[in-house]
């Protein structure tokens, strides 16, 4: 490949991150989230590497719903992002009592690759997956999905490198390329440029709950 062909991949891979940018912030302005307010959230993160705008556009989105959010990692001290961002989480995630919470969210980073095995993290994604919660992953966090078993059978997106992807499919997971899948309670997004979006889906799905019920 000449230095041509590599400038004009690299200058069409920006104009693609500034577009989805900007979609996403045209997202945010023109929908209207439902009230979720009662509902309590709690957000996973790796306690280094997890992705800071994930984090924050997520939480934004369900707190623009007025739902209640928490944040959980390994430890209470001080955690830092893949870019050097820090924030200090709320509980430790060996304090998590399901029972409290709606909705379950993994968030991505590469830090979170450490936690795929985990078995605190694994289990509590198939625990509330039992127990009827909203499950949610973004970015890589999905193959801890895919290691809970919950994505057998399911539609399930997840960064969009065959490493992840492969992760997916050999836990049975039916891999779609989109930016954010809905498969009844398990919400899966590729992403942090749909980060905003895919907090807003969970925002829908907490509100449909509040319907059924």
């Amino acid at each position: 490949m000449n230095k041509k062909m590599i400038i004009c991949l690299l200058v069409a891979s920006l104009m693609l991150h500034v577009f989805s940018g900007c979609m996403e912030e045209k997202i945010k302005t023109e929908i209207k989230l439902p009230d979720i307010t009662g509902k309590n959230v709690v957000l996973i993160i790796a306690h280094n590497g997890f992705n800071y705008k994930e984090l924050i556009d997520v939480k934004d989105a369900l707190e623009s719903a007025n739902a209640s959010v928490y944040v959980a990692s390994t430890s209470t001290s001080t955690a830092t992002s893949s870019t050097q961002e820090t924030y200090m989480p709320d509980l430790n995630i060996s304090m998590v009592n399901l029972s409290l919470y709606d909705a379950i969210v993994f968030i991505g980073g590469p830090g979170v690759e450490n936690h795929f095995l985990d078995h605190t993290f694994v289990y509590l994604a198939y625990d509330a997956f039992l127990q009827d919660k909203v499950v949610a992953a973004i970015c890589i966090a999905p193959c801890i999905l895919a290691n809970a078993g919950i994505l057998n059978g399911r539609n399930a997106t997840v960064y969009p490198m065959e490493t992840y992807i492969s992760i997916v499919e050999e836990n049975g997971g039916h891999y779609v390329d989109e930016k954010v899948v809905v498969d009844g309670n398990i919400i899966t997004c590729n992403g942090p440029d749909a980060a905003w979006s895919f907090g807003a889906k969970i925002v829908g799905v907490l509100a449909q709950k509040n319907t059924n019920n």
